[in-house]
C-alpha cells in the first residue's frame, strides 16, 4: 500500500447567522458551530482487478454518513463474519451514481454470561462488473460539535444526519445532562459514550421536551453524545444542550432526606395569565457507600393531588463505576423507575449514586440503612419464612473469594423463593443472575459466580415457611488437584484453537462410586463442552483394588474453542458407597486430579507452520500408504489481519477435501466452517481453490481428507496473500474546540445565534 497523498483542508469557513431571540434567555450571544469533516479514500484495484476492503469496527469509529461514488458499475460480495462463520452477500451498484454505503453494517458474536459480545469485521470484494478493475471511491461524513461543562450549546440537526458532540470530563464527580428540544413534532435521542465507546447513559423524547440524562464520569477523557433526530432531509432540528457539573451529597447511614422537586410547566405570566411553560426538571444527587456490609435505600415519593396540567417526568436512578456485560465493551450499571412509588434498593460496596428528577412539587424521602453483616449462610439448610399476606424480601451479603459455582435447594414448591444474585466482581463488572432452586442439591442447576462481592435478594411469597440451602464449591485456580463436595472445578491453561487431553482421576481411596457431570467453559462462561461419567474405587482395607464396572479415571478430548489465557472444567457430583447396599453420601468431599495436556499436533495426521503475513508460503505434506480414511491435516498459520487471501490446493490419493478456519479473536477462538469457506470454491479434486480473509494475526486450518488408499498421496497448498486495504476512519473526536467567533472575529447581537459550520476534508489515495 502507498499512500500517494493525504491532505487536511481546514479553513473552508461558512459563516450563518440566525437571528433567534426565542432561542436563548434574553441579553445572550451564543454560538452553535458544526463541525463537518470528510474523508475522502480512493482505492485502486490490485492485480487480479478486485479492490479487497476491510473495514474493522471500532466503538469510537463514528461516522454520520458515508457514500460512495461509482463512475463504473461495481459488482460486490460482503463477507460479514458473525457466530457461526461469516455471511456472504451479493450486490451491484449502478454508474453514474452517488449512493448512501454502509460500511459499518457489522455483525455479532455472541459470548459467555461473563464476557461482552464481539462486533465482527467485514470484508468487501470489489470488481468492474465487466470483468475489469475499478477504483472504489468513498466519502465519510461526520457531523460533530464540541460542548463545555456549565456552559449551554445550541445544536442545529440537520435532516437525515446523525450528529456527534464531544465532552471533556476532568474530574467532575457526576454530570447532568440536560437536552432541551426547541420544538414540536420531532422524535429524538441521545446517547452518552465513555472515552472509549462504552454506553454510559441515554433518554429519548418527542416534540419540545426537556429532560435530564444523568451520568456518573467513571473515567477522565472526551465523553461522546451522540444526538439524533427524526426530521426530514433538508430540515433543521434545533436543540440546546447543557452539562451541568452536579453537587453531590453524601447520605450516612441512618440519614433520612427529605426533598422537594419544585419547578413546574404551569406559570402565570407577567399579564396574570395561566401558560404552559418547558421547564428543566429538578435534578438532585446523592452518594451512599458501604465498604464492608450490607447496605440499603428506601425511597418514597409523594404526588400531588391535583393535577397541575402536563406533568413533568419524575424518576429515581441509581448509578455505580462499574459496568455491565454488552456491546463496545460494556454498558455502565444504572437502574431505576419513572414514577416510583417506594422501595428498598439493596446494594454493597460502592459508591453508589442516587439521581432524584422531575417537578409539579413532587415531595420524595430517601433513608439510608446498614444492614449488617448479613452474610449467606451457606452448605447448610435454614428457614425461609414469610408469616404475612403479602411477598416479602430478604437480603443477605455473599463474599465469592474465588471463582465459584452456586446451587440451591428448597423444600418449597411452585414460586415460593424469587432468587437474584447481583454484585461486582473482580473484573469490575456488575453481574445479575436469576437462580432457580431445585427440590435436591444434585438436581439443581450450577452458577457460575466470578469472584467479588455479591447482594442476593430473595422474594419470599406470602404464608412461605420452607428451608433452603445454597451450596458454594469453589473452582480452584492454583492446582490441579482438589477435594472438593457436591461441586468445583479447575482452572486450566488454554490458547485459542488448539485441542487439549483431558484426565479426570479418583483420588479417594474409599468404597465409593461417583457419578460426576463434568463441563467445559470459556474464562467468559461461554460452553464448549460436557458428559456425564461414573467413576469408583474400591479398598480393602490396606489396598486399592479395580471396582468390577467403573474405572477411576477417564480420558477425554474437550472441545477446541477455548478462550485465550484459561478456562474452566466445572464438576457436580454424587457419592455412593458401593458395598452392600447402595446408599448415598450426602456430603462426602472427594479428591480429584485433572491431567491437561496440549494435544494439537498429536492428534493430527500431519501438521505444519506457513508464515503468509507478507508473501505466499507452500506446504506440501505426504499421505501415508497404506493409511487411514479420513487423514487430518493441521496447518498453523501466521497471518496479517484484514487481509485477503487465496488457497491452491493440489492432492493425490485423495477423494473430498472440507476445511474449517479456527482464528483467534476476541481473545477467543471463532470458528468459519467449510460451508462459509466454499463460497469461493473454484475447481474440485484433485485441482481447487478457495478463499478467506485474515481477521487476527494467528490462525489454524483445520482439513479433512477423504482417501482413495489405493497409493502413496500427497496434500500440496499455496496460500497467497491478495492485495488489500483497511478501510481508513476520521480521527477521533476531541474537546475542546476552537472558539469560531473569535477566529472570524465576527461580531454577533445580543439575544442571537452565530451558527457557523466548519468543514474539514481528508483525502487519501492509494493504489
Amino acid at each position: 500500500m502507498r499512500h500517494i497523498g493525504r491532505k487536511i483542508l481546514p479553513g473552508l469557513l461558512v459563516p450563518l447567522f440566525l437571528i433567534l431571540g426565542s432561542f436563548v434567555a434574553p441579553g445572550a450571544a451564543l454560538q452553535a458551530s458544526s463541525i463537518i469533516e470528510e474523508y475522502n479514500q480512493a482505492i485502486a484495484p490490485g492485480p487480479n482487478n478486485h479492490t479487497y476492503i476491510f473495514s474493522k469496527p471500532d466503538p469510537i469509529d463514528f461516522a454520520s454518513s458515508s457514500r460512495m461514488y461509482v463512475n463504473e458499475d461495481l459488482d460486490y460480495f460482503v463477507y460479514s463474519y458473525d457466530t457461526t462463520g461469516w455471511t456472504r452477500s451479493a450486490s451491484s451498484l449502478t454508474a453514474p451514481s452517488s449512493p448512501q454505503f454502509d460500511w459499518q453494517d457489522y455483525s455479532e458474536w455472541t459470548n459467555g454470561a461473563f464476557g461482552n459480545p464481539a462486533t465482527m469485521p467485514l470484508f468487501f470484494d470489489f470488481i468492474g462488473s465487466d470483468g475489469s478493475g475499478a477504483v472504489i471511491n468513498t466519502t465519510l461524513e461526520r457531523r460533530s460539535f464540541v460542548l463545555t461543562i456549565n456552559q449551554h450549546t445550541p445544536i442545529v440537526m440537520d435532516g437525515g444526519f446523525v450528529s456527534y458532540g464531544a465532552l471533556a470530563i476532568s474530574g467532575q464527580e457526576f454530570v447532568n445532562l440536560i437536552v432541551n428540544c426547541r420544538q414540536d413534532v420531532v422524535s429524538w435521542g441521545a446517547v452518552v459514550a465513555d472515552p472509549v465507546g462504552r454506553l454510559v447513559n441515554s433518554v429519548s423524547g418527542t416534540g419540545g421536551d426537556i429532560l435530564v440524562v444523568p451520568f456518573r464520569p467513571a473515567m477522565a477523557g472526551n465523553y461522546i453524545v451522540v444526538l439524533r433526530a427524526d426530521n426530514a432531509p433538508g430540515t433543521s432540528a434545533l436543540f440546546d444542550l447543557y452539562p451541568i457539573a452536579a453537587s453531590v451529597t453524601t447520605i450516612p447511614f441512618g440519614e433520612v432526606i427529605q426533598g422537594t422537586l419544585p419547578t413546574g410547566e404551569l406559570i402565570v405570566s407577567s399579564s396574570g395569565s395561566l401558560v404552559h411553560q418547558e421547564m428543566a426538571p429538578t435534578v438532585n444527587t446523592y452518594k451512599v457507600t458501604s465498604p464492608d456490609n450490607l447496605a440499603s435505600v428506601t425511597y418514597a415519593f409523594n404526588y400531588p393531588e391535583v393535577s397541575t396540567g402536563v406533568p413533568q417526568i419524575t424518576g429515581i436512578q441509581f448509578t455505580r463505576d462499574a459496568y455491565e456485560y454488552d456491546t463496545n465493551g460494556g454498558i455502565q450499571y444504572v437502574r431505576g423507575s419513572i414514577s416510583p412509588n417506594t422501595a428498598e434498593f439493596f446494594y454493597t460496596g460502592g459508591p453508589l449514586y442516587v439521581t432524584v428528577y422531575g417537578g409539579d412539587n413532587v415531595e420524595y424521602t430517601l433513608y439510608h440503612k446498614d444492614n449488617g453483616a448479613a452474610n449467606l449462610p451457606l452448605n447448610k439448610e435454614f428457614l425461609l419464612e414469610n408469616e404475612y399476606g403479602v411477598t416479602i424480601q430478604k437480603a443477605y451479603r455473599l463474599h465469592a473469594e474465588q471463582d465459584s459455582l452456586l446451587k440451591a435447594n428448597s423444600t418449597g414448591v411452585g414460586a415460593d423463593y424469587d432468587i437474584s444474585v447481583l454484585g461486582v466482581n473482580e473484573d469490575g463488572f456488575f453481574k445479575t443472575q436469576t437462580i432457580t432452586d431445585g427440590a435436591t442439591i444434585e438436581g439443581s442447576t450450577a452458577y457460575f459466580l466470578r469472584a467479588g462481592d455479591y447482594v442476593v435478594v430473595i422474594n419470599i411469597a406470602s404464608t412461605t415457611s420452607e428451608y433452603i440451602e445454597f451450596s458454594l464449591g469453589e473452582i480452584v485456580a492454583d492446582s490441579l488437584t482438589a477435594d472438593l463436595m457436591r461441586l468445583g472445578g479447575f482452572r486450566v491453561p488454554t490458547n485459542p484453537c488448539e485441542l487439549y487431553n483431558l484426565t479426570l482421576h479418583l483420588d479417594t481411596l474409599d468404597n465409593i462410586t461417583v457419578t460426576v457431570q463434568i463441563a467445559a467453559y470459556t474464562k467468559f462462561y461461554q460452553s464448549v463442552w460436557s458428559t456425564s461419567l461414573t467413576l469408583a474405587n474400591r479398598w480393602d482395607g490396606t489396598h486399592w483394588v479395580p471396582h468390577p464396572t467403573y474405572n477411576n479415571w477417564s480420558t477425554f478430548l474437550p472441545g477446541r474453542t477455548w478462550s485465550e489465557g484459561y478456562s474452566y472444567l466445572t464438576i457436580s457430583f454424587r457419592v455412593y458407597n458401593n458395598t452392600g447396599a447402595l446408599a448415598e453420601y450426602a456430603n462426602h468431599p472427594v479428591r480429584f486430579t485433572v491431567d491437561w495436556n496440549e494435544y494439537t499436533n498429536e492428534w493430527y495426521d500431519g501438521h505444519a507452520t506457513m508464515d503468509i503475513r507478507s508473501a505466499a508460503a507452500i506446504s506440501n505434506l505426504t499421505l501415508e500408504y497404506p493409511g487411514t480414511s479420513p487423514n487430518y491435516i493441521a496447518l498453523r498459520l501466521d497471518t496479517t489481519a484484514g487481509t485477503w487471501y487465496n488457497v491452491s490446493v493440489r492432492t493425490a490419493d485423495v477423494s473430498s477435501f472440507t476445511a474449517i478456519l479456527y482464528s483467534l479473536y476476541d481473545s477467543r477462538t471463532h470458528s468459519t466452517p467449510w460451508a462459509d469457506l466454499d463460497d469461493d470454491l473454484v475447481g474440485s479434486i484433485p485441482y481447487l481453490s478457495f478463499q478467506f480473509g485474515a481477521i487476527s494475526e494467528y490462525a489454524i486450518l483445520h482439513i479433512q481428507l477423504g482417501r482413495t488408499l489405493a497409493a502413496t498421496g500427497f496434500l500440496w497448498i499455496e496460500i497467497t496473500p491478495l492485495e488489500s486495504h483497511t478501510l481508513g476512519w476520521l480521527p477521533p473526536l476531541s474537546a475542546p474546540g476552537p472558539n469560531i467567533l473569535a477566529m472570524l472575529a465576527l461580531p454577533v447581537s445580543l439575544g442571537a445565534i452565530a451558527v457557523v459550520a466548519i468543514y474539514v476534508v481528508y483525502v487519501k489515495k492509494i493504489k
